[in-house]
């Protein structure tokens, strides 16, 4: 492990704070060691988007939550309309399933064979 960034989210709402810090790798070793549930592996892709100017990061999962892909667009207001690409998929920003604190603990989404 080279870099260590830890990443705190508030609210599981349309709405989400989001707060990331460079971190020690020491102190990521040490977090690691005493988190409750998985360990989730995942690559991060950002992706441009035209013509709506917007970045949609792209989570691909690997490990037990493979063939997971989860993707993520950061608008500038909950109100803004978007005309989301067909790659996109179900919207599930309102489904509880696809938060990280709930995939850790083991549970899988719906989408995803067991």
């Amino acid at each position: 492990m080279a870099r260590a960034i830890l990443t705190l989210k508030t609210s599981s709402g349309l709405s989400r704070g989001e707060y990331e810090y460079d971190i020690p790798v020491e102190d990521a070793r040490e977090l690691e060691a005493a988190r409750i549930g998985s360990f989730i592996e995942k690559y991060r892709y950002r992706v441009y988007l035209s013509p709506s100017n917007l970045i949609a990061e792209v989570d691909v999962f690997s490990g037990a939550l493979a063939p997971l892909v989860l993707a993520e667009l950061e608008a500038p207001s909950t109100d803004q309309s978007l005309d989301l690409p067909a790659w996109f998929g179900p919207e599930v920003t309102r489904d509880p399933a696809y938060l990280n604190a709930k995939l850790a603990l083991a549970d899988r989404p719906p989408s995803l064979p067991a």
